[in-house]
């Protein structure tokens, strides 16, 4: 096995070992324009607050024309008019202040893979919270009757990953796989034993040298409920000339280059709350902070729990953030992967709520309600072929869900 300082350079020879590590920089596809240009040099500068950026992007008369051109993406989403547009009423829709405005337009000058996930995630959960759900659950009216608004939930939901605008781009924007990461454990394996410790796995080094990249993100998941992110040091991603820079950004957050990329990209869960709270937006910096930190300082509770009556069960309103954000996250092409299938990404969250992630009753009214609208051709091909093993799971959750809740009068049809 190769010494794994020199891993950065490698190519694709070993199997599964990614041709290039963290990229210097993303093209996101932004037009080449003078102006936007230089907005996006000010955003992807060294980060120092989110109202230092607005103001260095205000100083220059750069902000207003970044406004301009994000209304111009999303307008649509945001700007319905109900006059002529029946299908979505006013009070289910959010419409944005020009201070969200601005802070969408940043976002997207940073990342516009992020800002269209932002987007994403507000229109699913909006879809979630206004809809009934098996035929007659409104969680926004479970919700607003306990004081937290549409508008508040709503911009919560937009800006859950405000705080993206602290992680360096360069590891943002990486595009490490599951397996590609994994070949880099294997490779690097000798300096894996602090992190192996840390998440108290128990793999010995004649075993490792046996495994495949697949084998080992096999072996992670299952046994480990882990992702190889979760224990991969950044710094078997970084080129020597990138190290330093990162490292001290790293530093400020208590983090370093011997972080794995997980705990790197949980910065943007206390920074979302930090911008939100400063932006005089304590609910949504609330929901925000929590929808990723269940067992946090908070007992993975927030304020705003809510019971529904009708099923006499008790959910968190940030989880809901939490779902609909990994179901974009998984839906979608991100920088690091293809998309899920319909079936996997149910699964998934079926998973995180037996992980304790996320409330099992609030998934169960979910995946319930996913499979209800389903294409009945994608459900018959899932019981039947490659994710025949996952749609299993799903059920045997679903059943034991109805038994605990008594549900059963929308649900019986699920599975026949």
């Amino acid at each position: 096995m190769l010494p794994c300082k020199y891993t950065w350079r490698m190519n694709s020879g070993i199997e599964g070992l990614p041709k290039r590590t963290v990229k210097e920089s993303e093209d996101t596809g932004i037009e080449k324009n003078e102006s936007l240009e230089q907005a996006r040099a000010i955003v992807r500068g060294k980060y120092v607050s989110y109202e230092n950026t607005r103001e260095a992007l205000s100083s220059e008369g750069l902000l207003a024309q970044v406004v301009e051109e994000v209304r111009g993406k999303y307008s649509d989403v945001f700007e319905v008019d109900n006059e002529y547009d029946t299908s979505i009423e006013a009070e289910q829709h959010m419409l944005l202040t020009n201070k969200d405005w601005e802070m969408l337009a940043v976002l997207w000058l940073f990342d516009e893979k992020t800002a269209h996930h932002s987007v994403e995630t507000y229109r699913i959960a909006r879809d979630k919270v206004t809809k009934p759900l098996l035929g007659n659950v409104v969680l926004a009216k479970e919700f607003t009757k306990e004081g937290v608004s549409l508008e508040q939930f709503f911009r919560a939901c937009l800006f859950h990953d405000i705080g993206k605008l602290a992680i360096p781009l360069n590891v943002l924007t990486d595009s490490q796989g599951d397996t590609e990461s994994a070949a880099l454990i294997l490779a690097c394996s000798n300096e894996m034993n602090t992190s192996f410790e840390a998440h108290h796995i128990s793999i010995g080094q004649e075993d490792l040298e046996k495994l495949k990249p697949t084998e080992l993100v096999a072996l992670l998941h299952e046994k480990y409920a882990l992702r190889p992110a979760n224990i991969l040091p950044i710094r078997f991603l970084l080129k020597p000339e990138q190290s330093r820079e990162i490292g001290e950004r790293l530093a400020s957050y208590g983090l370093s280059t011997d972080s794995s990329l997980t705990e790197v990209m949980r910065i943007h869960e206390k920074v979302s709350q930090e911008i939100l709270e400063n932006a005089g937006m304590p609910v949504e910096a609330e929901l925000v902070g929590s929808h990723h930190t269940r067992n946090g300082t908070r007992n993975g509770k927030t304020p705003y729990t809510i019971t529904i009556g009708t099923l006499q069960i008790t959910i968190d309103i940030a989880d809901i953030i939490h779902l609909a954000d990994v179901e974009q996250a998984m839906g979608s092409e991100r920088h690091y992967k293809r998309p899920e299938s319909s079936v996997s990404v149910l699964d998934t969250l079926v998973r995180h709520a037996q992980r304790g992630l996320v409330q099992k009753e609030l998934t169960y009214l979910w995946v319930a309600d996913e499979l209800l609208h389903i294409d009945k051709t994608l459900l018959d091909s899932a019981k039947t072929k490659r994710d025949t093993d996952l749609f299993a799971h799903i059920r045997v959750f679903i059943d034991k869900m109805q038994k605990e809740i008594g549900e059963k009068e929308n649900t019986h049809s699920l599975f026949t």
